[in-house]
């Protein structure tokens, strides 16, 4: 039987990884409704800014928020089994680490430095664009992409489906003790 300290220190470790795959989702569906107001400015220049601005804050606590979710989730597996597969779940979502790295160097991208500066940039010969790492791309797919690559849609799929699991996982963890 576990002491209570160390169930509640579980219980911590699984709810902050609730809590963060609920924040991506949530900030995801946040992006998802401030590009669709970008599309009626009104004409105003300011408001343009307004809207860019909010969008690229967004955008970053979008991906800082899938990688919060990603870095509880791997601490959570190791206390109820089936984290195992909602991690994975968050880890297979392209171009994550990428982007949350780039997003958190912009800086030093911005000067020239940083680690692996031609991935950077990245060029979709196909749709015909290109994109750095901190920007977005809104293609004829519908589908609304950071850095020409993290499609937002399907990242915010994942955390709809596999936050009721979670959910359900804590309860019972939570029944047993």
């Amino acid at each position: 039987m576990m002491d209570h300290d160390t169930v509640s220190k579980n219980v911590y470790i699984l709810d902050n990884s609730r809590r963060w795959v609920k924040e991506a989702n949530m900030k995801g569906v946040e992006l998802l409704n401030i590009v669709d107001k970008s599309f009626d400015l009104g004409g105003s220049f300011d408001n343009f800014k307004l809207i860019t601005d909010s969008r690229l804050i967004t955008q970053y606590y979008f991906i800082l928020a899938l990688h919060r979710s990603l870095e509880w989730l791997k601490q959570g597996k190791k206390i109820a089994p089936e984290f195992e597969k909602f991690f994975f779940e968050i880890e297979k979502i392209p171009y994550l680490e990428d982007i949350r790295n780039m997003h958190e160097h912009e800086q030093e991208y911005a000067i020239g430095k940083g680690r692996d500066r031609e991935r950077f940039f990245y060029e979709d010969k196909e749709r015909s664009y290109v994109s750095d790492a901190t920007g977005s791309i809104g293609t004829i797919d519908g589908k609304y992409r950071i850095g020409g690559r993290l499609i937002v849609q399907d990242a915010i799929s994942i955390c709809e489906r596999i936050l009721p699991e979670i959910e359900q996982v804590i309860e019972k963890y939570q029944s047993n003790y």
